[in-house]
């Protein structure tokens, strides 16, 4: 199945909720990584 992964673990809200937080100050390739450890790790809604 596609996207599926064994054993997947998941950020809490609180742990994306920070994320997010400092990911305002970042730009260029350090913001493009930060929305994708986000989109990767986030608990799918």
């Amino acid at each position: 199945m596609t996207g599926y992964r064994l054993g997947m673990k998941y950020l809490t809200d609180e742990q994306c909720n920070l994320l997010e937080k400092l990911s305002e100050s970042l730009v260029g390739e350090d913001l493009v990584l930060m929305k994708a450890i986000l989109k990767t790790f986030r608990r799918p809604a």
